[in-house]
């Protein structure tokens, strides 16, 4: 948690807005977290899309390793 915090100081720092300054205020085209929130609505968009991938993906596998697994049990 201390890493989380200490890197978020250093965004601030280095992104020009101070420390601590803007919490609570909505983020200005120019300042960093701007150009964040366009990642968290991809982000957003891509979740179920990433959930089913993983799931369907994970049950052919699944399928896979059970048809192997009875092939090679009935040699």
């Amino acid at each position: 948690m201390l890493v989380t915090a200490l890197f978020g100081i250093l965004v601030e720092y280095f992104a020009g807005e101070g420390i601590g300054k803007g919490l609570g205020e909505e983020p200005t085209p120019e300042s960093f977290v701007w150009g964040l929130e366009g990642i968290v609505g991809l982000s957003s968009v891509l979740a179920p899309l990433s959930t089913f991938v993983t799931t369907f993906f994970l049950n052919q596998s699944f399928h896979f390793w059970s048809r192997f697994y009875w092939t090679t049990r009935g040699m």
